[in-house]
């Protein structure tokens, strides 16, 4: 519900919930068919966009602890 306030991409929040629900780069690249340096590469990308939005909003900084 709180994700739509940060700029990502639809494939970019995929990617976040992939890896919180498996943990495996490759597993999350299999199943949105990606590569795996892909989904390594969008995944920081994504954190350091979290990292942003928690300095900008508290409320966020939860999102940024689970993902880095």
């Amino acid at each position: 519900r709180d994700l739509p306030g940060v700029p990502l991409k639809p494939i970019d929040v995929d990617i976040l919930v992939g890896m919180w629900m498996t943990t495996c780069q490759s597993e999350v690249a299999s199943r949105l068919g990606l590569t795996q340096g892909r989904v390594r590469h969008r995944f920081f990308g994504a954190v350091k966009t979290l990292e942003k939005k928690a300095q900008e909003d508290p409320a966020f900084m939860r999102y940024h602890r689970v993902f880095s």
